[in-house]
C-alpha cells in the first residue's frame, strides 16, 4: 500500500482483531452462514478476507431465501480489537477524520476500521462519490 507523502514512517497495528460476518437467510435463519477469524492487522499485513466457504453469488436468490422480496441481502457483522496503536514521526500524518462519539459509536468505529483494512472494502469506500460540503 502506498503512503501519503511525508507519512512513510507511520506505523500502525490492530492486535487480536476478532471479526465475523453472517449472511442471514431471510426464510430460515438456521440456514444463515457465518465466517469468523482472528488476525493481527498492521501496515504490511492489511488485506484479509474470505475466499471460499461463503454463499455463492449464483445461489443468492429470493427463492433460496438469501434475498428478500426487494432483492436485498442481509449481512450481520461484528468485530473487536484487543489493542490498537499508531506511531508516526511526522505530525502532518495525523490529520485523520473519525467518528464523533454520540454514545456507543466506538463499536461501529472498530468495525469500520477493521473493514477498512480489507482491500475490497477500502476500494468500495474510495469509489463512493460524495459531493463536497459547503463550509461557508
Amino acid at each position: 500500500a502506498s503512503q501519503p507523502p511525508g507519512c512513510e514512517e507511520i506505523r500502525w497495528g490492530f492486535e487480536g482483531v476478532k471479526y465475523q460476518i453472517t449472511a442471514v437467510n431471510w426464510k430460515d435463519w438456521r440456514n444463515s452462514v457465518t465466517q469468523q477469524d482472528t488476525f493481527n492487522f498492521n501496515r504490511n499485513h492489511s488485506d484479509r478476507g474470505w475466499h471460499k466457504g461463503f454463499v455463492k453469488a449464483s445461489l443468492m436468490t429470493s427463492e433460496s431465501g438469501w434475498l428478500n422480496d426487494q432483492g436485498e441481502l442481509c449481512l450481520r457483522a461484528s468485530c473487536s480489537s484487543r489493542r490498537a496503536m499508531q506511531q508516526s514521526s511526522s505530525e502532518k500524518c495525523l490529520g485523520h477524520v473519525g467518528l464523533k462519539n454520540h454514545g456507543a459509536t466506538c463499536y461501529m468505529n472498530c468495525l469500520l476500521q477493521t473493514l477498512f483494512c480489507l482491500g475490497h472494502f477500502r476500494h468500495i469506500a474510495y469509489s463512493i462519490e460524495v459531493p463536497e460540503a459547503d463550509l461557508s
